[in-house]
This record gives structure tokens, C-alpha cells and sequence, in this order.
């Protein structure tokens, strides 16, 4: 069986390598560079020297003095209304963000709270018993309970906020917002 799977793997690759190979690459000097942009970029695309337009400034003040946007769509994470200076980057040992937004504390500073999704962990226990790997726990005989309670523990999923929030900024859509 290990050779039959070793021999497909090798021809396989084979296969690849020579697909990959072919035509040489044509030098920089003879690619025309007559392309004036696309969409989002005017200019020359073959350098980096150019102007991208508008920047985009975050606008925002302290956390508390600024209205949040509203969302492009139902169940997107919501933007950052504040700067996010001196709170970022996020790493396994300092999160500033559940300094206020943890539910026990976000009444009391007036600041959002992590809602519960934040507190459960949606991924599937993975185990090897006899040699097999399984996403359920044996005890789980439907194997159809995949969320598991954290009780008031930060799902690690969910610890890099940063991941899905982004902080408001005076930046124009390029593209239109069909949500």
C-alpha cells in the first residue's frame, strides 16, 4: 500500500514540474509598460513611485468620545470608534481591548461588551484513540454538540480583536457596498 501511494505521489509531481516548466520569463525591458492603472491605482503599475490618492486618517479620539459607525452588514464585526494607539499590537500576553469591553467592566466605563460568541469555543475537539483521529469526544454519542461554553474565559479564537475589528478612519469606498 506505502508503495502505491509513494509511486502516485512521485508521478504526481512529476506531472507538476513539468507543467511548471515551459516558456522563459520575458525580461522587464521587453514587457510593455503602457498599462495606465486599474481601478484602484492610476499609473505606471511596473513602480512603486506613485500616488495612491487618498490616505486614509483615523479620526477618532480617546475611546468614549466618538460615535461608531454602522455595520456594512448584519453581523459584521463592528469598527473601532477610538484610536488605538498604545493598545495594539495584541499578543498572547497583553490585550488592552478586555480591559474595558470585558462584560463585567463594560457598564461600568460605558464601553461595548464582548458579546458571549466571544466566550465559546466553536471548534471541535480533536482526539486519536486506536490509532484514528476523531473531531468528538467518545462520551458525545450524537456527536452534534460542536460549541463548547468557556465559561467567562476569552475564546483563543477570538483573543486577536484586532483580527476582525478595524479601527474607523474618514477612508471613501472605492468599490460600492452592495450589502
Amino acid at each position: 500500500m506505502c508503495k502505491k501511494i509513494f509511486l502516485i505521489t512521485v508521478l504526481f509531481s512529476a506531472l507538476i514540474f513539468a507543467g511548471c516548466g515551459g516558456d522563459k520569463e520575458e525580461p522587464a525591458e521587453k514587457i510593455p509598460k503602457s498599462e495606465n492603472g486599474t481601478a484602484f491605482r492610476n499609473g505606471d503599475l511596473f513602480t512603486e513611485d506613485i500616488d495612491l490618492g487618498d490616505k486614509a486618517v483615523v479620526e477618532a479620539g480617546a475611546p468614549g468620545s466618538n460615535e461608531s459607525l454602522e455595520k456594512s452588514f448584519t453581523d459584521a464585526p463592528p469598527m473601532i470608534p477610538h484610536k488605538t494607539d498604545g493598545f495594539v499590537p495584541i499578543t498572547a500576553k497583553s490585550n488592552m481591548c478586555i480591559t474595558c469591553h470585558m462584560p463585567d467592566k463594560a457598564v461600568a466605563v460605558g464601553a461595548t461588551a464582548i458579546p458571549a460568541t466571544h466566550f465559546t469555543n466553536y471548534r471541535p475537539e480533536i482526539k486519536e484513540a486506536g490509532g484514528k483521529v476523531k473531531l468528538y469526544d467518545d462520551n458525545n454519542e450524537s456527536n452534534s454538540t460542536v460549541a463548547k461554553d468557556l465559561g467567562g474565559k476569552l475564546s483563543s479564537a477570538r483573543y486577536n480583536c484586532n483580527q476582525c475589528h478595524a479601527t474607523q478612519t474618514n477612508a471613501k469606498l472605492v468599490v460600492k457596498n452592495n450589502f
